[in-house]
């Protein structure tokens, strides 16, 4: 049975180590060319990430790969499988392109929601057998404010205690010192010191991961976590736990600390 081979390079380098081959028969060569970053939500670019590295989660990537004979020689016309496992679970097809005339295969725009290990794989055919390129893993970096909102809200349910400040309840400044702690960030114990140390924001600018401090005539009395959508995560009152809720009225002042 003839062979194949998948490989792989970023920049034109090579970086990946030729395909496992199946038993003692051969296989097509399969590897990883590249995966390069298409565009980021916000604006077009370019660039290349090669194994292990970080994006940004949300970004967008393109992976590469070509399949070749083991001698080298191009295999056009073939449906190779893009796949990705998320911590070791079952591999899911992403996409299934097929081989230009020179080997070459690639899958754009893949949108990176989380670390995950990719691989290419050639199910094999009557004239070669199966094979697939080594894995490729792509680190998706959470953004730090979305990294607070999230500490926030691993709190939800817990109990509001006056004076309170984690891990087991919160007042609500107390909540929005520990959120940023655990990124961290180092926060003054109350909402009016904290309002006097963070960077003032206009509400038209505000993003996940600020803070909200409400006031009454200008005195701060409460501070809260602005999770997107008009909503906050909070620690209210008495009686009450951490919840995330509808910002209630608009006489707040945006703060930032990221």
């Amino acid at each position: 049975m003839p062979t194949s081979s998948v490989s792989g390079s970023g920049r034109g380098r090579r970086i990946g180590a030729t395909a496992l081959v199946t038993a003692a028969s051969a296989a097509a060569l399969l590897t990883f060319d590249s995966t390069a970053a298409a565009a980021s939500p916000a604006k077009s670019r370019t660039g290349f990430y090669e194994a292990s590295d970080t994006v940004k989660a949300g970004h967008r990537i393109s992976f590469r790969g070509k399949l070749t004979t083991a001698g080298g020689t191009p295999l056009g016309g073939y449906k190779v499988d893009l796949m990705r496992t998320y911590n070791g679970s079952k591999w899911f097809r992403v996409a299934s392109p097929r081989s230009y005339s020179n080997g070459k295969v690639s899958v754009t725009n893949v949108k990176i929601k989380a670390t995950a290990k990719y691989r290419w794989v050639f199910r094999g055919t009557a004239k070669y057998a199966k094979s697939w390129s080594r894995t490729q893993k792509v680190v998706a970096k959470v953004p730090i404010n979305l990294r607070i909102v999230k500490a926030a809200a691993a709190q939800k349910g817990d109990p509001y205690r006056y004076g309170a400040s984690g891990p087991n309840s919160f007042d609500c400044s107390g909540l929005t010192q520990y959120a940023h702690k655990q990124v961290g960030i180092k926060l003054p114990r109350t909402s009016k010191q904290q309002y006097s140390k963070v960077r003032k924001i206009s509400k038209s600018y505000r993003k996940p991961g600020d803070l909200l401090f409400f006031h009454r005539g200008g005195s701060v009395y409460h501070a809260a976590i602005y999770a997107g959508n008009g909503q906050m995560w909070t620690a209210p009152q008495s009686g009450e736990s951490v919840k995330k809720a509808k910002i209630y009225n608009s006489s707040y002042y945006v703060g930032r600390a990221w």
